[in-house]
């Protein structure tokens, strides 16, 4: 039976590896007939960490739309862009409009959070993921710690790995482990086109803190490899100056 499903997350342009599950996930569930609504804020990013002149999903995608919410917020004081609250509205108005089954957020700051208030407000079914950072930076400091462990504590269910596991089971008895992330094998699998020689890429965000994402060892992976492979960088950020 098709649901309808909304999706409060990181989406492109926005870019990371929680925008990239988010993106092949909510794709996966469209093509298999759910109704799927993506609810983001990607345009407001900053430069550094949003596709270029991508505004998310192409519309002719079946099944699947993207709610982004008012650009500007009339000007107030204390001054503040009001994204998390703008988000909340938008993800409100979403639910009720359309009939949402589940609410899927897929980052605890603030998705999480606004997943867990847009729940209390609708009686909506929630579905709690997280990153990594999240958790290092936020849960396990106890920053923002009320409210994420409400978040987490009456999720209707929670989506883990087990690396994560003993930190969230004393949280929540509805935690659901899954194995890792999978690629979608259509659109990530090499032709069979000849080549002189095989190419290795390495996409995505370069942060100031790239050498926490290991990329200083997957550079000098790279350069042992030149080689034997093409070796290509894709990415852009605040730390890509240090990186080259």
């Amino acid at each position: 039976m098709p649901y309808k499903i909304a999706f409060l997350s990181k989406y492109p342009p926005l870019e990371g590896g929680i925008a990239a599950k988010t993106y092949w996930l909510a794709r996966g569930l469209a093509a298999r007939g759910h109704k799927v609504h993506v609810i983001t804020h990607g345009v407001s990013a900053g430069r550094e960490y949003r596709i270029k002149n991508d505004e998310g999903c192409p519309p002719s995608t079946p099944n699947l739309w993207v709610h982004q919410p008012p650009r500007e917020i009339p000007w107030h004081i204390p001054e503040d862009d009001e994204y998390a609250l703008a988000l909340l509205d938008l993800t409100i108005n979403v639910i009720r409009a359309h009939a949402i089954q589940i609410l899927d957020t897929g980052y605890l700051i603030p998705y999480g959070i606004l997943g867990h208030l847009a729940k209390e407000l609708t009686g909506v079914y929630h579905v709690v993921r997280h990153g990594g950072s999240d958790l290092e930076k936020f849960l396990k400091r106890q920053v923002l710690g009320t409210m994420i462990n409400e978040t987490i504590a009456r999720a209707d269910m929670v989506v883990s790995n087990k690396h994560y596991q003993a930190l969230l089971e004393p949280m929540t008895s509805q935690l659901v482990c899954q194995p890792a992330y999978v690629p979608d094998g259509e659109a990530f699998t090499p032709s069979d086109a000849p080549r002189p020689q095989l190419r290795l890429a390495v996409i995505g965000k370069i942060n100031y803190y790239w050498q926490h994402k290991s990329l200083h060892f997957i550079a000098d992976i790279m350069r042992h490899l030149t080689g034997q492979f093409e070796c290509w960088v894709v990415g852009q950020g605040k730390g890509m100056a240090d990186f080259q």
